[in-house]
């Protein structure tokens, strides 16, 4: 999941932050109870996040800007990704000398019980209107994860979800249920301790097999399946477009750390958390989607090293990819 190669440290500037921040590396699973949705004042102040709110002015001079576009026609490549434009990656520091996971240190606490199981819900294909296609991995034949998955805009009773529908059988090794029972054990998680509640991932109203009809109009990539599809039904966004170098900033960097914060505090690690798997609302927050290829403790590759791993990552991608590509203006190739 590496962007780039390591960074040759730069000292920050005198616009750095006066107050001390500090990133613990604990990361703490909640407790089981009965989860309500939370008060705007519970969750954390985003800024935690910000090494500089404003990029080093070595790197927003005119000459710079245009030489590093320059560089960027040629190779494809923005020098400025090893510059630490926006500050040193505040995680580089956090268990640097481990390459394995220590069970002592590294290792979360055993849940009490396990999340309740998803809703299962018996919805028919007649009372599904088709709205849109949003991706139809059946017709991708070049892509990894081709006749895995689809993603469909719907209408149910009256309002739009988001419907993504997993084959149950295929021809990669049954692909699609493993990624259907992926996607499942995450909200099931996501769900339980608050974090679809919270807005930080978008609500799952549940599962169900969706049996194709005989004239499939808009499901004819899954029309020769001998079995019912998996479906989830998900919450639409109507506000919200994915993250990219166009619209990201400082404040919406923030907000995806502290998206990916709650994510990671229901013991979910995503695996997959490029510009595309986020959304961004009108007003900066930023919402998580995608869980396909999460996985959900106490699955033996979540723990605390894993979940810093995947922090610094991303820190690195919004900090370090998104908002040079955005300072000289050209598309990020890790959306």
């Amino acid at each position: 999941m590496a962007v780039r190669s390591t960074k040759k440290a730069v000292s920050p500037s005198s616009s750095t932050s006066s107050r001390k921040r500090s990133l613990s590396p604990t990361i703490c699973i909640p407790p089981l109870k009965k989860v309500t949705r939370p008060r705007k004042k519970q969750r954390i102040d985003a800024s935690i996040y910000v090494v500089r709110s404003v990029p080093d002015p070595r790197y927003t001079k005119p000459e710079v800007l245009s030489s590093a576009r320059a560089y960027w026609e040629k190779k494809h490549h923005n020098p400025l990704w090893d510059a630490n434009v926006y500050g040193c990656n505040p995680y580089d520091s956090i268990w640097k000398d481990y390459k394995q996971p220590d069970p002592l240190i590294h290792q979360l606490p055993l849940p009490a019980a396990l999340p309740p199981k998803l809703k299962r819900l018996h919805i028919l294909p007649e009372e599904l209107s088709y709205v849109e296609v949003v991706c139809d991995g059946g017709q991708e034949e070049d892509d990894e994860y081709a006749h895995v998955s689809s993603v469909f805009k719907v209408r149910y009773k009256g309002q739009v979800y988001i419907l993504k529908v997993f084959r149950s059988t295929d021809g990669h090794g049954c692909l699609g249920a493993r990624t259907f029972t992926r996607e499942k054990q995450a909200y099931e998680s996501l769900l339980h301790y608050g974090v679809c509640a919270a807005g930080f991932a978008p609500i799952c109203h549940g599962w169900f097999k969706l049996h194709i009809p005989d004239e499939p109009a808009w499901l004819k990539s899954y029309a020769s399946d001998p079995k019912p599809a998996f479906a989830l039904l998900i919450e639409f966004i109507p506000d919200a477009v994915q993250l990219d170098s166009r619209n990201i900033t400082v404040p919406i960097a923030a907000n995806a750390m502290l998206a990916l914060e709650h994510v990671h505090g229901a013991g979910v690690l995503h695996n997959d958390l490029y510009g595309r798997n986020h959304l961004v609302r009108a007003d900066g927050r930023v919402v998580i989607i995608d869980f396909g290829m999460a996985e959900t403790w106490p699955h033996e590759n979540v723990d605390r090293l894993s979940l810093k791993w995947e922090k610094e990552i991303c820190w690195d991608r919004y900090f370090g990819c998104l908002l040079p590509d955005k300072l000289i203006g050209v598309p990020s190739f890790i959306a």
